[in-house]
């Protein structure tokens, strides 16, 4: 099965009768949440990383759905990882989430179904 139908045949068996199913491609290696942090003042920083690819993920996303989803969704992705560095699978969702918050779905509240799998890009070791 080709890495294009594998999310589409996840997401069939997580809500089989599903009518309206799409498949997004992007390319390059995933982006994984970066953690936020403490400032000494007691607030919440944000690495500005993680809205740079956000919004990167966002246009790419916007491409596909020109108008977000207003009914529950179910997200299935296969992340492609470059190389056999270890990344929790929850913070690739994470970035998944908060770049299609407003452009796939209006809140990430709708999304009812999720499963994440992570394999190494066989390519990618090719000398």
């Amino acid at each position: 099965m080709s890495d294009h139908l594998r999310p589409i045949a996840l997401i069939e068996s997580m809500v089989p009768g599903c009518t309206e199913v799409q498949s997004v491609t992007i390319d390059g290696p995933p982006h994984t949440k970066a953690r936020a942090l403490l400032t000494r003042r007691g607030g919440v920083e944000h690495p500005g990383e993680n809205r740079a690819a956000e919004k990167r993920t966002a246009l790419h996303l916007k491409q596909s759905c020109p108008e977000p989803m207003t009914g529950n969704v179910a997200l299935a992705c296969i992340f492609f990882r470059p190389n056999r560095q270890r990344v929790d699978a929850d913070n690739l969702l994470k970035h998944i989430c908060d770049a299609a918050t407003g452009v796939l779905w209006l809140d990430d509240s709708q999304v009812t179904a999720i499963v994440a799998i992570v394999e190494l890009d066989a390519s990618s070791l090719i000398p």
